[in-house]
């Protein structure tokens, strides 16, 4: 499925993909997602780094947070789409 601005768009491609290596692909998707999302998690749990970064970097790993996010409930609904 692909979003086209408030529009998603679902081709029946079942036969022509290889479900094995899609989930493999979607699954180290998720492990990198969850990877960086921790990463920023961590950042704005510091206390020295919360003191010492310039408002916008915070603005910048709150709004990658937020995508981040996103993504992660994508990519899940995709796996549990391919079982």
């Amino acid at each position: 499925s692909v979003e086209i601005g408030s529009m998603k768009v679902e081709l029946d491609l079942s036969g022509t993909v290889d479900v094995v290596a899609e989930r493999a692909r979607l699954e180290k998707d998720l492990v990198t997602a969850q990877k960086d999302m921790k990463t920023a998690e961590v950042k704005l749990s510091n206390e020295g780094f919360m003191a010492k970064a310039p408002e916008n970097v915070v603005a910048e790993i709150k709004e990658r947070m937020a995508a981040t996010s996103a993504d992660i409930e994508r990519i899940t609904a995709q796996l549990a789409a391919l079982k």
